[in-house]
């Protein structure tokens, strides 16, 4: 069954890198956040949407699985 909390953490990783400095910070916050819990979900479901960052240039992004 679907949990609550997984529509909520794909639709973060939905979000676009900001292009300006000053906002990326805040979006690698968010989106390491949402691929930790979505690696405690560990629902082969979001695999798709996790894939692309694995090769993220961002090595916090890689390590959050």
């Amino acid at each position: 069954s679907l949990t609550p909390a997984l529509p909520a953490l794909l639709g973060v990783l939905q979000e676009e890198e900001p292009e300006v400095p000053a906002l990326q910070a805040k979006w690698l916050g968010r989106i390491v956040a949402a691929l930790k819990g979505l690696a405690e979900l560990a629902d082969p479901g979001a695999r798709s949407t996790v894939a692309p960052f694995l090769e993220h240039k961002d090595s916090s992004l890689r390590a959050a699985f």
